[in-house]
C-alpha cells in the first residue's frame, strides 16, 4: 500500500498521471480517507458480530452447530476462520501505517522515531499471533492451577496482563507527548483492544469455570470482548490515517488495471 506524500520524496499523483500518459501501465489509485476506512471497518464489524450470533442461535436454540461450515467459519470464538483473518489484516494494516508514521518523523524528534518502529514492529507481531493463536500457549504452569485446571486454557492473560502494564509504563509518556487528538484516539484504542483481549478473557475463563461454555452468557462475553479487539483496531488505524493526513502523508490503494 504505497503512500503520497510530496513534501517527503514519495511518489505524487501528477507523476502518476505523467506515467500514464507517457505509455505506462494505467493503475487505478483511490485515497484511503480516514473517515471512510473507518465506516467500512465499522461494518465489517457489526456484520461479523451479526453473522457470529446468528451461528450461536442455530447452535444453542435450533442444534444446528454447522450449516455447511458455517457456523465455525464465523464463530468469533474460534480460530482460523473469517473473523481471525480480518482482525489478522486489520492488525498488519496497523504495523504498515505505524511504520509509515515512523519514516515521516525519522529525524524530526529523537524517540518518536523509535517508539513507532516498535509499534509497528507490536502489531506485526500480534498479526501472526492471531493467525496461529501463539498467546495461549503462554499458559503459567498447571502446578499453580491444580485446585482449578479448567481455567488452565485461559491463563494466558495472568502474563498478558503483565506485559500491558510494562507496555503502558513505557509507552505512556511518549503518547502523552503527541497531538491531543491524536493521543486520545491511540490511548481509546488500547483500552478497548486490551480490555477486551484480557480483561473479557479473564472474565470468560471465570464463566466458562462457573456456567459452561454452551450457554449465552458465554457467548455474549466472547463476542463483547472479540468486538472490543475489533473496534480497538478501528480506532488505531484512523488514529494513524488521520496522524498521516496531518503531516502531508495520503495513503493510497492501487492495483493494475
Amino acid at each position: 500500500m504505497p503512500a503520497r506524500a510530496p513534501n517527503h520524496g514519495l511518489e505524487s499523483a501528477s507523476h502518476s498521471q505523467a506515467d500514464a500518459d507517457s505509455g505506462a501501465d494505467l493503475v487505478s489509485v483511490a485515497a484511503i480517507d480516514p473517515a471512510r476506512y473507518a465506516w467500512f471497518h465499522g461494518a465489517a464489524i457489526v456484520a461479523l458480530v451479526t453473522m457470529s450470533l446468528a451461528g450461536q442461535t442455530s447452535r444453542l436454540v435450533f442444534g444446528h452447530d454447522r450449516l455447511l461450515g458455517l457456523v465455525r467459519d464465523f464463530d468469533l470464538n474460534n480460530e482460523r476462520n473469517v473473523p481471525t483473518w480480518f482482525q489478522s489484516g486489520s492488525l498488519l494494516l496497523g504495523a504498515v501505517l505505524a511504520e509509515l508514521v515512523n519514516r515521516v518523523r525519522r529525524g524530526r524528534a529523537p524517540d518518536e522515531p523509535r517508539r513507532w518502529r516498535l509499534l509497528a514492529c507490536g502489531l506485526a507481531a500480534m498479526s501472526i499471533d492471531e493467525g496461529v493463536s501463539i498467546h495461549e500457549r503462554m499458559t503459567v504452569p498447571i502446578e499453580a492451577l491444580r485446585n482449578v485446571p479448567e481455567f488452565h486454557p485461559f491463563s494466558w492473560v495472568l502474563p498478558g496482563a503483565a506485559i500491558v502494564v510494562l507496555l503502558v509504563a513505557y509507552l505512556r509518556p511518549w503518547v502523552q507527548s503527541l497531538p491531543g487528538r491524536t493521543a486520545r484516539l491511540i490511548t481509546l484504542a488500547g483500552v478497548l483492544y486490551f480490555g477486551g483481549a484480557v480483561g473479557l478473557e479473564a472474565a470468560g475463563g471465570v464463566q466458562a469455570l462457573t456456567t459452561g461454555i454452551n450457554d449465552w452468557l458465554y457467548v455474549w462475553t466472547y463476542t463483547a470482548e472479540e468486538t472490543f479487539e475489533m473496534a480497538g483496531m478501528l480506532v488505531l488505524n484512523f488514529a494513524l490515517l488521520e496522524y498521516l493526513s496531518q503531516h502531508g502523508v495520503t495513503v493510497v490503494a492501487s492495483a493494475p488495471e
